[in-house]
């Protein structure tokens, strides 16, 4: 089931977000920078315990506890990452996917996300279901079956913590975006689109972009909403992709998926994922506006 308890700040030196929870996406843009994810420690004892009405040689023996436990999680966040990047990626898929957000009519960019994000859940989810399950496991993606479409999927995966819940949030909204697309025959509302509903709660990436002039020197205007909304995709697609690959392994072996595949021991994947959408985020941009 999935974990609800959010990552203590005491225990964390990654980027947070302003509810003070670990920001995958910004710890994905941030993938190939030089942003180490480490700040020296200024004082014998975390925040936390430091706060903590205790003596300071309980204090002292919870920080060395805590430390140890964060050794052995470093460790194993490096075995993983090892283990990921052992593993040949093929990134045609993606390039391909990130091309056609990039291009294709306002009006099939959710389609075509939304069908990425199918198949490549199916393909999670199949590696997943062990071979043996009672019954075999083509009747959990048949018609009638659990896994049988892509809200179903992402269902599953939220309640079973196989990705991040706020990815599947956002690829929810694509999906029902979709679906109000699919039935709108004035193509004028498209106008509309972009600046509001469930488009435009999509997770903001392109407001993080524009927060780095020195590292992206071609962004020095403000994002037109469907370009925005195409950056949106690429990115939402890019992490999903890294997601479906690698979040099962974190948590099979026990570790934070949050911390093991978007901190300082996360796999060279990221920064590959990363490379891709911030490659295709820049032609976007650099497009003239239609």
């Amino acid at each position: 089931m999935r974990d609800n308890h959010n990552v203590p700040r005491a225990e964390s030196t990654l980027p947070e977000s302003p509810s003070g929870i670990l920001d995958p996406n910004r710890l994905l843009l941030n993938a190939n920078s030089d942003h180490s994810g480490k700040v020296p420690m200024s004082e014998p004892w975390d925040k936390d315990i430091s706060a903590m009405k205790l003596s300071d040689l309980e204090k002292n023996g919870l920080q060395v506890y805590r430390n140890y436990q964060r050794a052995f999680d470093s460790h194993a966040e490096q075995q993983l990452a090892k283990e990921i990047d052992a593993k040949e990626f093929d990134t045609s898929s993606l390039t391909r996917v990130v091309g056609l957000l990039s291009a294709e009519e306002p009006r099939f960019l959710p389609v075509i996300a939304c069908a990425y994000a199918d198949d490549i859940l199916k393909d999670m989810f199949k590696t997943e279901v062990p071979e043996e399950t009672p019954g075999g496991t083509s009747a959990l993606f048949g018609p009638y079956g659990p896994m049988s479409n892509l809200f179903n999927r992402l269902q599953l995966a939220f309640v079973f913590d196989i990705l991040s819940a706020d990815l599947v949030r956002d690829v929810d909204r694509v999906r029902r975006a979709r679906n109000d697309l699919s039935h709108t025959w004035d193509i004028g509302l498209l106008k509309d689109f972009f600046l509001k509903g469930t488009a435009a709660d999509l997770y903001p990436i392109d407001t993080l972009l524009a927060e780095q002039p020195e590292r992206l020197p071609w962004l020095s205007e403000p994002i037109p909403p469907l370009k925005a909304f195409r950056v949106r995709l690429i990115w939402m697609v890019a992490r999903l992709t890294y997601e479906t690959r690698c979040y099962p392994l974190a948590k099979r072996a026990r570790l934070r998926p949050q911390s093991a595949l978007y901190g300082p021991n996360a796999p060279k994947l990221l920064s590959v994922v990363s490379g891709a959408a911030l490659d295709m985020s820049k032609k976007v941009i650099e497009a003239p506006s239609s």
